[in-house]
């Protein structure tokens, strides 16, 4: 093979080395591309002095010179280029290594020239497998780490005009930085999304913090709210039956030997009267106040919701009685409703005696269900033909802030946080209440709780 098929390799594989690299090195492989064409053009010029100066001994000799010049210009091109640049023959013998990058490994150019390239690279597979394909005609391009290094080789078959191929010429370029590069731009890459995550996880612990301290801030307003509304009960509420009580006592200490036995009579029964009234407000307090502070556990259970409501009729029937009030029991026996039973009897004695309280004498009070059979929830009403409550008072009847209370129709008395009770503990029970009234033609309270239809029909009256 001559100098001009020689430089035409070299050209070629830079060329193509060239489209596979970046940044510093392709400004190195431009000047080695623009040296070889020089080269080209001045092994033209020498070939064309050759072929004018045949039968000139004296030309012949410049044209040996020029040739010369070509190839010692040729040999310091390949020697200062920053890779690695071996010329191999079909034998896998080295003929040329040249390339700054022998020093990463303390080698002297040519100093592997005339070893096998199979004995240097016996341990590694993957080299030998390269130069093998290499030698049958194949173009490859191969990335390989040996030592601390990493390089992009190029193994390029060298032809004669019949496609015969007489060896390879490999060039190998260090491309270690730009793999470090890559690795620590991977790892920023990662930090980068591993700080977004953070950023995101504090930022939404920062919003459920913010969620939750205004949760906090608003139960402590109501609370405060609450408390003060509770001390302001305690100081009015019983101050007015405390003054009666000692008002009526007063008076039958200092006229007592002046009463006839029938004023003592009554005086004892205001007593008897008003203390029951005291006792009852401040079981209502102690009640609410526990519902309200969360001291009251809720122990779910099915219950059958027509014995349980018949049984409240019962313990109340007295009072009824007395105005000549009839209390019916419309409650579906095949229902049963999921509540703590305390609660359950708290809320439905409330709402019985409320209206019995506002029911006029003759009156009637109906208790009945509606179901919701899609939503497993049983509608429980309370209604009466009673004296009715006015629309405004109706919108703020479970408000703390708005505590009602009214004389009966046979003049009885209430505390005003019967009610109270009654959101209190239907709430606690994932239920609803709520009232339906019209002045001069009486009141529903209703109320709604998780329930379920009993397969086995009705319940047997005990």
């Amino acid at each position: 093979m001559d100098c001009a098929e020689i430089l035409k390799e070299i050209k070629e594989l830079i060329f193509d080395v060239e489209s596979k690299i970046e940044g510093k090195h392709r400004n190195e492989f431009d000047k080695l591309y623009d040296l070889i064409e020089d080269l080209e053009e001045h092994n033209r010029e020498s070939e064309m002095q050759s072929e004018s100066a045949s039968n000139s001994d004296g030309r012949l000799r410049r044209m040996e010179e020029a040739l010369k010049a070509s190839e010692e210009h040729l040999r310091l091109v390949v020697t200062n280029a920053n890779a690695l640049i071996f010329i191999i023959d079909n034998n896998g013998i080295i003929t040329l290594s040249e390339g700054k990058a022998l020093n990463l490994f303390k080698i002297h150019p040519n100093q592997i020239v005339g070893i096998s390239i199979f004995d240097i690279y016996d341990d590694i597979p993957k080299v030998k497998a390269d130069i093998r394909e290499a030698l049958s005609g194949q173009m490859v391009n191969s990335i390989l780490s040996i030592q601390d290094y990493t390089f992009e080789t190029v193994y390029s078959p060298i032809k004669d005009a019949k496609d015969n191929v007489h060896g390879i010429v490999a060039i190998a370029i260090d491309i270690t930085e730009r793999i470090k590069l890559g690795k620590e731009k991977e790892n920023l890459i990662r930090d980068l999304q591993l700080s977004n995550e953070k950023i995101y996880d504090d930022a939404n612990r920062l919003i459920r913090l913010n969620d939750d301290l205004i949760v906090s801030e608003e139960k402590l307003k109501k609370t405060n709210e609450e408390k003060d509304k509770f001390i302001s009960i305690i100081s009015h509420d019983l101050r007015s039956p405390f003054a009666g009580i000692l008002g009526i006592s007063e008076g039958l200490l200092d006229y007592y030997d002046h009463l006839s036995e029938a004023e003592i009579k009554n005086k004892i029964e205001l007593l008897n009267s008003t203390s029951q009234n005291l006792l009852e407000l401040l079981e209502n307090l102690l009640v609410w106040a526990k519902a309200n502070r969360d001291q009251v556990a809720v122990n779910k259970v099915k219950i059958p919701l027509y014995k349980t409501v018949q049984a409240n009729i019962e313990l109340l029937i007295n009072n009824a009685i007395e105005k000549r009030i009839t209390i019916n029991n419309a409650v579906q026996r095949n229902i049963s409703v999921f509540a703590d039973e305390n609660m359950l009897n708290t809320v439905l004695r409330n709402l019985i005696s409320n209206a019995i309280k506002f029911t006029n004498l003759g009156g009637e009070i109906n208790l009945g269900t509606n179901c919701a059979f899609e939503k497993n929830r049983t509608e429980i009403y309370v209604c009466d033909n009673g004296v009715g409550i006015p629309t405004d008072v109706v919108e703020n009847l479970f408000n703390i802030n708005r505590k009602y209370t009214s004389l009966g129709t046979n003049k009885e008395k209430g505390t005003g946080l019967g009610l109270l009770i009654c959101k209190e503990m239907i709430e606690k029970q994932n239920g609803r209440i709520w009232v339906e009234s019209k002045v001069g033609e009486g009141t529903c309270f209703k109320f709604e709780l998780n329930s379920v239809i009993e397969d086995n029909g009705f319940y047997e009256d005990e």
